[in-house]
């Protein structure tokens, strides 16, 4: 069983439909694959705590409150609290430029170290700055295995429909060959 993280802004992109702006069809398909995933074989969750909870609750729309109720009723979110040993380390080594913008996302980082390591997200700045803290500092070593998936990359989809395997190529940091 892997248990995903989804940034709150996948679900904001795939309910949006407000106003001007389209649904974002790649955060749908994301989406769904989790939860056609999890409803056919029970091998992939949806991993919530308090923190992210609270940010899908102050911008989530009619989508991702029908997704997150569906996904509920099936039992298929685990609450999860706790901290990640290497937070300390993480803030400590990241450049001044850098601390704030990964404070802002931490609980999507703790949440995804604490679980299996499967962050779904389609920020590009707390990747980046993620792997510039560990390729500068070399700590903390744990993050290089965390794999970020972006709902606009074509092979997201298929990924999470195979159970959101161990894949080095979504890998914050790619080994050496």
């Amino acid at each position: 069983m892997k248990r995903v993280v989804v940034d709150a802004c996948v679900t904001v992109a795939a309910g949006a439909g407000v106003g001007e702006r389209e649904p974002a069809p790649e955060s749908v398909a994301v989406l769904d694959a989790i939860r056609d995933r999890g409803r056919q074989f029970g091998d992939v969750r949806l991993a919530m705590n308090r923190d992210l909870e609270a940010e899908w609750t102050a911008g989530e729309g009619e989508y991702a409150q029908i997704w997150l109720a569906d996904m509920m009723s099936r039992r298929l979110v685990d609450q999860v609290e706790g901290g990640w040993d290497d937070e300390g380390e993480l803030l400590r080594c990241a450049s001044n430029n850098h601390r704030k913008p990964i404070l802002h996302d931490i609980h999507l980082v703790r949440l995804a170290m604490t679980t299996d390591q499967r962050l779904v997200t389609l920020e590009n700045k707390l990747p980046k700055y993620l792997r510039a803290t560990v390729l500068r500092s070399g700590r903390p070593a744990s993050l290089r295995s965390l794999h970020v998936v972006s709902p606009v990359r074509p092979t997201s989809v298929g990924w999470i429909g195979a159970g959101a395997p161990e894949d080095q190529t979504w890998y914050l940091i790619q080994p050496d060959p």
